[in-house]
């Protein structure tokens, strides 16, 4: 049984750390394109006391975390940021390349959206905002997609 998650012990405040496992549907919008159109994109979170993993995918690549890390403390709510390598479908752009980015998210008070940005390694060098809506929880011994 994963003890950390039992609500209790988040009303308590003895564990302060989020569960964000699970499948959370969302946008982002890029400086690449100047900010337009947002482009649809799912994450998939999956985390355990000690391991977090993120996936990220939309219609023209998918990307994978390198590391992760959830800080609690901050007036705005839970952070979670992470490094993350990318990597484009067929279907992309000739432009996207493998690239390298960071994203930080805020976790909202009834810790069902995540909201942020993200920017991109030296070979892109673009931007831009990300937001998404947690539409299910997932348990970490639920087997990896993609």
């Amino acid at each position: 049984m994963k003890l950390w998650v039992l609500p209790t012990l988040g009303r308590i405040r003895l564990v302060k750390t989020p569960n964000l496992a699970g499948i959370w549907n969302g946008q982002i919008t890029s400086s690449f394109d100047q900010d337009a159109p947002k482009y649809d994109a799912t994450i998939h979170i999956i985390q355990t006391w000690t391991h977090m993993s993120i996936k990220m995918a939309t219609a023209v690549s998918e990307s994978k975390s390198l590391v992760a890390t959830v800080a609690v403390g901050d007036a705005a709510g839970p952070l979670l940021s992470y490094e993350y390598l990318n990597e484009p479908k067929a279907n992309a752009a000739s432009t996207m390349h493998i690239h390298r980015g960071t994203a930080r998210m805020t976790l909202t008070s009834d810790g069902n959206e995540l909201a942020g940005e993200y920017y991109t390694g030296r070979d892109r060098q673009t931007f831009g905002l990300l937001h998404f809506v947690r539409v299910r929880e997932k348990d970490d011994t639920d087997p990896p997609s993609g």
